[in-house]
């Protein structure tokens, strides 16, 4: 599941995504599609891919303090792939970037009505996440109010 749908575009030129160092394809749109940001980032990242762990529960960064100065960060982390149960591990790094994915769960607020709604109205009610293209809602209408 991924809010990324079919035929997604950037609403921001790619000239003002970039990073230094690494040019956008030469046949990259002025408004990527978001197939093109993906091998994007990838490419850009790929030096760094080793260092990346995916899958990965972070249970506590803390400062590592050396003569009242930061010396980087020690980070409790343990695997949360099916499977195995794993130890959590300690590892020390110079710097940490948190991607929390927590823009991942599709939130529906509670709106008075909009339970009763859905039960009438079966498949009316969908959260953006699930867009994926619009053939999807072909010959589709709203019920009445």
């Amino acid at each position: 599941m991924s809010p990324l749908y079919d035929r997604l575009e950037t609403n921001i030129p790619r000239s003002l995504m970039g990073f230094s160092g690494l040019g956008w394809p030469q046949n990259a749109q002025l408004f990527p599609k978001h197939e093109t940001v993906t091998e994007y980032i990838a490419q850009y990242a790929e030096d760094v891919k080793h260092l990346i762990h995916f899958h990965t529960q972070v249970i506590s960064v803390k400062p590592v303090l050396s003569d009242s100065e930061r010396d980087g960060w020690l980070v409790e982390t343990q695997d949360v792939d099916a499977g195995d149960v794993v130890d959590p591990r300690e590892e020390h790094y110079d710097a940490v970037v948190v991607a929390s994915g927590h823009f991942n769960v599709p939130f529906v607020p509670q709106i008075k009505g909009l339970e009763e709604w859905a039960e009438q109205y079966p498949n009316a009610v969908s959260h953006s996440m699930y867009y994926k293209k619009p053939e999807d809602y072909k010959d589709k209408v709203c019920p009445t109010l």
